[in-house]
């Protein structure tokens, strides 16, 4: 009788153990019919290769899901129908976000349309109605999501506003007064602001509490990777408290990652870098910008259709504006000095213009985290960086608050 016991006792412990060595995601909900396909991927990486975790396909209106990781990771569960539709426009894909840890994972949701499409460009409404429930470090994703759903959500509102009226300028010109445009950009871009000062504050909330956890690296690297948007205070504040975590591979990589965010900070001090004058002298940009003067730089190259089409906008901020206290120059991305010349005779640009060269065109890039053109990079009248973006409006918003 010992001796069966012994082997019992010795098989739950080897259950235990291998529950502990992975993760079991099951759902069985309203909706869900056989032959929907599930699909587990991870959503830190963009390697096609190493996205799918899992795969499994629903039987008797329920799916599971089992494997294991290396560390805890932030990954889409997504749910389609395409396989048994046979009407291809009623096919859907839907799905939602979990943070996986070896733990046992439920998806609960009032209905398979009650789950959401994933997307990187902002939170859906319907986010809240599926709870995922796990382990503690789900139970904490799911605390943090709810914390700041309502602001992303703001935040996103304003923003898709913005994106509304950019296109508006380009599409049907005419469709609004320059008087009214710059009212209607104005209210949203100041909400859009106030949204994400209060999205800010939710996640340094988060992260201050939850110094030992993966997840507070994870909120706080999605943070960073938006430049000029977290305060210097800030992240020395999460590197100095936050990166003695057990998951070291994620807190080698956010250390990396925050050296690099160093450089573009919120109001930070601008950044010098090397520059060539149309001449090809050598010279830097620090000795172009003038103590107690606000300075915009404009990002641009030849072959860059959108930067030139906002050269006129930044002419008529240049020409509102005296020179007592704004300045404006251009600093060219071109590779061949030949185009951008021959642009500089076209644009008749009155202000000061300079090429990045190799060397500059690295440095630029890199410190001011410019990823595509135009860029504009205002400067304020104390040499900080306020206002990084493609848009003359938004930064006719800032000069307004500057210079008034």
């Amino acid at each position: 009788m010992k001796f069966y016991l012994s082997i019992l006792l010795c098989l739950v412990c080897l259950s235990c153990a291998n529950q502990a060595d992975q993760y079991i995601i099951r759902g069985s909900f309203p909706g869900l019919q056989d032959g929907m396909t599930v699909r587990l991927l991870n959503a830190e990486t963009r390697n096609k290769d190493e996205q799918l975790l899992a795969a499994d396909t629903v039987k008797n209106g329920r799916f599971e899901l089992i494997g294991n990781v290396d560390a805890p990771v932030m990954c889409h569960l997504w749910i389609s129908n395409k396989d048994i539709v046979s009407n291809k426009k009623q096919s859907r894909s839907l799905g939602t976000r979990l943070f996986l840890d070896h733990s046992a994972i439920e998806i609960r949701t009032p209905h398979f349309d009650s789950l959401y499409y994933i997307s990187e460009y902002g939170p859906d409404d319907r986010e809240l109605l599926t709870e995922v429930v796990g382990g503690t470090l789900q139970k904490d994703y799911m605390d943090y999501r709810q914390t700041v759903h309502a602001n992303e959500l703001e935040y996103h509102k304003y923003n898709s506003v913005l994106s509304t009226l950019n296109w508006d300028r380009m599409a049907t010109p005419d469709k609004y007064t320059p008087e009214e445009y710059h009212r209607l950009y104005t209210e949203s871009y100041r909400l859009r602001k106030e949204a994400a000062g209060r999205l800010h504050a939710d996640r340094m909330a988060f992260i201050r509490s939850h110094r030992q956890s993966p997840l507070a690296l994870y909120v706080a690297g999605e943070m960073i990777s938006k430049s000029f948007s977290v305060p210097a205070t800030d992240l020395e504040e999460i590197l100095a408290r936050n990166c003695h975590i057990s998951d070291t591979a994620r807190a080698a990589r956010f250390c990396r990652q925050a050296e690099q965010a160093r450089y573009f900070c919120k109001d930070i001090h601008y950044p010098d870098v090397p520059l060539h004058t149309p001449t090809f002298d050598t010279t830097l940009l620090s000795a172009h910008i003038r103590p107690g003067h606000v300075m915009l730089i404009d990002c641009w190259a030849s072959w860059c259709g959108p930067c030139r089409a906002a050269i006129p906008a930044v002419k008529a901020l240049y020409d509102k504006y005296d020179r007592d206290r704004f300045d404006v120059i251009s600093i060219s991305l071109d590779s061949k000095k030949e185009d951008w010349q021959k642009a500089l005779e076209e644009e008749k640009m009155p202000w000061p213009q300079f090429i990045a060269g190799n060397r500059g065109y690295e440095q630029l890039t890199l410190r001011y985290n410019i990823n595509s053109i135009p860029n504009l990079i205002l400067i304020d009248d104390k040499g900080q960086v306020v206002c990084n973006t493609f848009s003359p409006e938004e930064i006719s918003i800032e000069l307004e608050e500057i210079l008034r």
